[in-house]
């Protein structure tokens, strides 16, 4: 059995052999008890399942349970390659032939922290970023997330301005970009909720529809003016007809144009990669 954990994100990830199915209940449960500041995600890899034993986890634990099936043999290589090019064409990763995709995915998410760090420290020293600060209820990814969206924005001739208050405060967008007389409210989405979230919508876990729908009704009035939603690189694989849907209500609902955006990792000053 191996276990590979990542306190700050509060993933737990568990590739387990045949013999141990048994336990994946018990070990849910146990990892809830222990996990203070509540248990996110428990990944469960596994070489085979079977309609029985997915019915018995999800009925017999308490927290959300969801089954999914990694590929195996060749497709494992193509899928690898389709996830880290979502992160930028120099994100390479090894993957040995006993090696499975919850391995490479484990892999990924240490490569990615160390870019994310690495990416601090570059926004921390930028002259160009001085207006934007760590807010103290932020975490690192959206702080990172929306420093590396407004360095492309300057670098690419937009004036941004950080965090400004519109009609008297009752909308904050992360930045604010105009160019050739276009407005761009840009707002940086992680998909992880803050605590203030938490406490509004009284749950650790929140549909992204809703969040991101409630995004969006905030600019309602705003008619002609363009949303950019910038989001997690592996959120907008998962997540496109999603954000499609949300794309066709923005501009049918709000009158608004919407774009939604990831950042290319792998260089600084950063891209933005448009997949909507």
């Amino acid at each position: 059995m191996q276990i590979i954990s990542d306190p700050e994100i509060r993933v737990i990830s568990i590739s387990i052999s045949r013999e141990y199915v048994g336990w994946i209940t018990t070990i849910i449960e146990k990892l809830k008890e222990v996990e203070t500041q509540g248990l996110k995600y428990v990944i469960f890899s596994l070489e085979e399942t079977y309609p029985q034993m997915i019915a018995g986890i999800q009925d017999e634990t308490s927290v959300l349970t969801c089954i999914l099936g990694f590929p195996s043999g060749k497709e494992v290589s193509e899928a690898r390659e389709k996830i880290c090019g979502l992160f930028g064409e120099k994100v390479k990763l090894p993957l040995g032939p006993r090696e499975n995709l919850n391995t490479a995915w484990n892999s990924l998410q240490r490569e990615m922290r160390q870019i994310t760090l690495t990416r601090r420290a570059q926004i921390d020293r930028d002259e160009e970023l001085r207006d934007i600060t760590l807010l103290h209820d932020e975490s690192v990814d959206h702080y990172v997330t929306r420093s590396l969206a407004c360095k492309y924005l300057r670098e690419h001739g937009y004036s941004v301005t950080v965090e400004p208050p519109i009609d008297d405060g009752i909308i904050v967008p992360d930045l604010t970009a105009e160019k050739k007389g276009e407005t761009f409210f840009v707002e940086a989405e992680t998909c992880v909720p803050s605590a203030k979230e938490k406490e509004a919508y009284h749950s650790e876990v929140i549909d992204p529809y809703k969040r991101l729908l409630d995004k969006m009704n905030k600019y309602k009035g705003k008619e002609g003016n363009h949303l950019m939603l910038v989001i997690p690189n592996i959120f907008a694989l998962i997540h496109k007809d999603l954000l499609k849907s949300l794309a066709q209500y923005s501009r049918s609902k709000l009158k608004m144009k919407v774009s939604v955006h990831t950042i290319g990792w792998t260089s600084y000053p950063p891209s933005l990669l448009r997949i909507l």
